[in-house]
């Protein structure tokens, strides 16, 4: 994951820094500007849900985990 999300290849150049800031699901009054690689992990898990750090305007870092096809409310007891 941090491999494909560095800025060595033309995916990560994107992705580590946004062409504009884009709002925070959770939270629209903060605007994430990046993923944050050295940051980022996946988790052990069946699904392999993603822990992503992105880069947010006021310079801080806020963190969400993305799991394709599955409730993450249980997951969120957890963490």
């Amino acid at each position: 994951l941090r491999d494909m999300l560095s800025s060595d290849n033309s995916l990560g150049a994107v992705l580590s820094s946004f062409p504009q800031p884009i709002p925070n699901p959770l939270n629209p009054t903060i605007f994430t500007s990046g993923i944050v690689a050295s940051e980022s992990t996946v988790f052990k898990s069946a699904l392999s849900p993603l822990k992503l750090s992105f880069k947010t305007l006021s310079g801080d870092y806020a963190t969400m985990i993305f799991k394709k096809g599955d409730d993450l409310r249980q997951d969120q007891l957890c963490v």
